[in-house]
């Protein structure tokens, strides 16, 4: 749930970031922001993200990043105020943030099964990324994309050391920059068969960790 909130703003953060979007897209972006926080409480830094990527890479004007935290504060006290309603206001902001970030211990199976299931999208990721940096062939807003899912990337990560526990669902927060970078990786290859081949052991392999492990 928290990804598919995350991936709506990601939507919205890309429009501003290509047509200077308006108060509104900036306030739904928040908003959005705010309810993937609510389903993942560590999703709370990718308002931060946000920020970071609007002041380097775009001419916001100062007065949208309050709004922007005013859609995010605002998704919170819709579910505060029904808390409050049963007296259980206090209770929500309790449970909510007590031990919102705290480093994890990493167990060595669980790794293991991370590195299995993640180890080649990790790995299409690097090499995409190391293409990416070259910006050969490509548009000024395709780099900027590319950059931007680079600091996703990075906050995820951040995010997924600093979750209180590391499982298999956790690392989901890696999921979209993933997905971008490996699509990218296949969509850039100029023989098709290896795009193909890497594609089908892709596919292969994710089907058989989904019964295996």
């Amino acid at each position: 749930m928290a990804n598919t909130f995350l991936l709506l703003a990601t939507d919205k953060i890309l429009i501003h970031l290509k047509f200077r979007g308006s108060e509104e897209n900036i306030l739904t972006t928040g908003f959005l922001l705010g309810l993937g926080a609510l389903c993942y409480a560590p999703y709370s830094i990718f308002l931060i993200f946000t920020i970071l990527i609007y002041v380097v890479y775009s001419g916001t004007l100062v007065r949208r990043y309050f709004l922007m935290t005013y859609g995010f504060i605002f998704s919170f006290l819709i579910f505060w105020i029904y808390y409050l309603c049963f007296q259980q206001g206090a209770a929500f902001i309790g449970n909510y943030f007590s031990g919102l970030f705290r480093i994890n211990v990493v167990d060595g199976t669980v790794l293991n099964n991370i590195l299995l299931i993640f180890g080649l999208p990790l790995f299409l990721t690097v090499l995409s990324g190391a293409q990416s940096f070259q910006g050969a062939g490509l548009t000024n807003h395709q780099i900027l994309i590319q950059r931007m899912m680079l600091w996703m990337l990075i906050f995820a990560l951040v995010i997924l050391r600093l979750d209180n526990q590391m499982t298999l669902l956790t690392v989901q927060t890696l999921a979209i920059p993933l997905t971008f970078f490996s699509s990218q990786f296949l969509l850039t290859r100029a023989k098709r068969w290896v795009a193909d081949l890497v594609f089908l052991f892709l596919a292969t392999s994710s089907i058989t960790f989904l019964f295996t492990l």
